[in-house]
């Protein structure tokens, strides 16, 4: 289906890129170990960096839901897009509640209450909908770098408290061994501090750019996903409903019209030829009834002929325009 080539692309890149991150991590994974996990005195870098990859985790999580929602969606305009090529029932095999059977159906509610269309306030509802629902996604994305600043900013402040009880180390308080073993504890409070910011900040700008990139891909899928919907509904939604019942309605009223107008004249011709034969009028008179009435009848049969003809290209317009058929009674 090569309407769904658009989400899928994006939906493969995302475990290539995990797949590429985790190779790097195995790699570098000595350097990142000594970042991470060796050089921790507190828990206080773990613990913004597990935030970091759980609020990570839990945008990814969304992002994924969202691109096989669009890629639902996708399928279902290919499918409303076939099934009006090959003249089936548009909305066979597609959900109820997806875009383009929700749009269909309001359409239809409005030529049917006799509603003028205006399809960019359909587009602007529509899309209001959908960025609504990115909320989440929005909130983590802005997050994200965030929490890496954060981080940097608690490391930094554990680094200046380790300066500080450097600076106050007095060299004649305690023996050799005290201020030695409290000069080595303060520096591993500043390493400390630094490893953290390090640490925070690595995490935070990694995961934003992963989220970034995938989370603009799917406002892209978004907007590709409702320009679709917009030129189905353009070419083939408001063709179908609108403009074409319009159409055959009034070809199908002008057709009754025409028999009508031309049985009510042969029955008038009819009763004027019975009323001049009982008056008893020439020769020559009845002659020219007579051929009135002859004409009138082949006129008659002309407009038969003609309502039959019409039938048929109201018919075959029909299948061109892939409406359903008008009402007209079967008897017509």
């Amino acid at each position: 289906m090569k309407i769904q080539n658009q989400t899928g692309a994006i939906l493969i890149r995302m475990p290539i890129l995990l797949a590429l991150l985790a190779t790097v991590c195995f790699w570098q994974r000595d350097i990142l170990y000594q970042i991470y996990v060796a050089n921790q005195v507190h828990a206080v870098g773990m613990v913004v960096n597990a935030g970091i990859f759980v609020l990570f985790i839990g945008g990814l999580l969304q992002l994924v839901y969202r691109f096989f929602e669009y890629q639902t969606e996708e399928r279902n305009i290919w499918l409303f897009e076939e099934n009006h090529r090959l003249g089936k029932q548009v909305l066979m095999g597609i959900g109820n509640n997806s875009m383009v059977a929700a749009r269909y159906q309001i359409l239809n509610k409005a030529v049917e209450d006799g509603v003028n269309i205006d399809q960019s306030a359909l587009a602007a509802t529509l899309l209001a909908e959908q960025s609504s629902r990115n909320s989440f996604l929005k909130f983590v994305h802005n997050v994200l770098i965030l929490t890496g600043v954060f981080g940097t900013i608690i490391s930094l402040s554990l680094s200046l408290i380790g300066a500080s009880e450097l600076l106050q180390i007095d060299g004649t308080v305690g023996n050799v061994v005290e201020r030695s073993a409290a000069q080595e504890s303060s520096l591993g409070v500043m390493i400390y501090g630094m490893s953290t910011a390090l640490s925070t900040t690595m995490t935070a700008i990694v995961a934003y750019l992963f989220f970034g990139y995938f989370f603009i891909k799917l406002t892209d899928i978004q907007t590709y996903v409702i320009s679709k919907l917009e030129q189905v509904t353009a070419i083939a939604i408001v063709p179908r409903l609108a403009d074409g019942s319009s159409l055959f309605t009034e070809l199908d009223e002008s057709r009754k019209k025409y028999l009508e107008a031309t049985s009510q004249l042969n029955a008038m011709v009819e009763e004027l030829f019975k009323a001049v034969t009982d008056s008893g009028m020439n020769q020559k008179q009845l002659d020219h009834l007579v051929a009135m009435q002859k004409s009138i009848q082949i006129n008659s049969h002309h407009v038969e002929q003609n309502s039959e003809r019409l039938d048929r290209v109201i018919d075959l317009l029909q299948e061109g325009f892939r409406i359903g058929s008008t009402h007209r009674n079967s008897d017509d």
